[in-house]
C-alpha cells in the first residue's frame, strides 16, 4: 500500500507540510529582525553581552529555518512519490546537515555564553573598584 493512498498518512503529512512552511516563514521573518538588530549594532558599534546575545539569536533562528526547510524538502519528495531510496539517503543526509548543524551552534553558544559571563564580571569588578574609589575620595574630604 503506497503511502499517499493512505487518507490518515496524507493528512499527516500535508500537516507537516503546512507546518514547515509555517515554521519557514515565522523563522525567517524573527531571523530578518535579529539580522537588522545586529547590522545595526556593529553600524553603531555597539560591543559587549547585546551584542554577543544578537549573535545567538541568529544562529538560533537559523537554525529553525534550515529545520523548516529539512520538513518541506523530505515531504515535498514523499508527496511527489519519489523512489524509496532517494527519499531515505536526502532525508537521512538532511537530517545529518540539521544534526551538524545544531552541535555547532550549540557549541558556538557554549563560547558565546560563557564570554558573557566574563563580560559581566568584568563589568561587576569594575563597578565595586569605582564604589572603593568613590568611599576613600569621600573619606579623604571629611575632616
Amino acid at each position: 500500500m503506497d503511502m499517499i493512498e493512505d487518507a490518515g498518512l496524507s493528512a499527516l503529512l500535508a500537516l507537516m507540510l503546512g507546518l514547515g512552511v509555517l515554521l519557514v516563514l515565522t523563522a525567517s521573518a524573527a531571523l530578518g529582525r535579529k539580522l537588522s538588530d545586529l547590522e545595526y549594532q556593529i553600524e553603531a558599534g555597539i560591543n559587549g553581552i547585546r551584542r554577543i546575545q544578537s549573535h545567538i539569536n541568529v544562529r538560533v533562528h537559523a537554525n529553525r529555518v534550515l529545520l523548516g526547510l529539512v520538513f518541506i524538502a523530505t515531504n515535498v519528495l514523499t508527496l511527489a512519490d519519489a523512489p524509496l531510496l532517494w527519499r531515505t539517503w536526502i532525508g537521512r543526509v538532511l537530517f545529518i546537515l540539521v544534526l551538524v548543524d545544531f552541535t555547532m551552534s550549540a557549541v558556538l553558544d557554549w563560547f558565546s555564553e560563557r564570554q558573557q559571563v566574563r563580560l559581566l564580571l568584568r563589568e561587576k569588578q569594575q563597578q565595586v573598584g569605582y564604589a572603593d574609589e568613590t568611599r576613600v575620595n569621600d573619606n579623604e574630604r571629611s575632616p
